[in-house]
Order: structure tokens, then sequence, then C-alpha cells
């Protein structure tokens, strides 16, 4: 009875290991730059094939989640090439996003707006 009881214990402990060792995620952070090394915020990262995104922070940082090894890290924004990066066994990845030829210098912005012209009309008495 002791060695069954012993065996199911063991093989419950296997079990509990090879669950909790499936789940886990590696944490990987970074910066992200530009071509002249400025800091980029707001930039959209998204593990390939999945849900899961981060955005870089006003300094450019950024902390993600990656299933595995083999995860694959997309880096777009604005006026900016799109890159894809292999995470590996990094931990800390330094990207740099090349600017996009496009012609940003000639966006044009149009607003409309309305406002209304009021007359004020002052006396002034003297005695």
């Amino acid at each position: 009875m002791g060695n069954t009881v012993c065996f199911f214990l063991l093989l419950f402990l296997f079990q509990l290991t090879v669950l909790f060792a499936q789940a886990q995620t590696n944490r990987v952070t970074g910066t992200v730059k530009n071509s002249k090394g400025n800091a980029l915020a707001g930039v959209n990262i998204l593990v390939k094939g999945t849900k899961t995104g981060a955005t870089t922070d006003a300094d450019g940082r950024f902390s993600i989640d990656v299933p595995n090894d083999n995860a694959i890290l997309v880096f777009s924004s604005v006026g900016h090439i799109s890159t894809e990066q292999m995470v590996g066994t990094q931990k800390f990845l330094s990207i740099v996003l090349k600017e996009s030829p496009s012609n940003l210098d000639e966006v044009v912005v149009i607003g409309y707006g309305q406002t209304q012209k009021k007359r004020d009309v002052g006396v002034l008495f003297r005695q």
C-alpha cells in the first residue's frame, strides 16, 4: 500500500512540473530607436501569430512576455519600416527602425471651425 501511494505521489508531482514548464513564458525587454539614435515612443510590438503585444514608452523601452525562444517579434510604427526580430535566447533587444521613404512632408491637415463675433457696447457717464 505504501509503495502505491508513493508511486502516485511521484506521478502527480511529475505531471505538475510538466504543466508548470509548459505554462512558463520568457520576458524580453529592450529599446527601440530610429536611425538617428533617438528613442521612439508608441512603437507597436506584436508576437507574430498571437494577440500578445506591447507598446514602447516615452523613452523607447518595452517589456513583453513571449511563449518560447522561437517567438518572432514584429515592430511597427507610423513613418517607419516594420521590422521582425527572432527572440532566441536574448533577454534584451536593441531595435533600430528605419524611416519609411514615403513623403510625410506632404501631409496636409485641414480643420473646420466656427466663431462668432460679439459686440460689447459700454457707456461712460461723467457728472
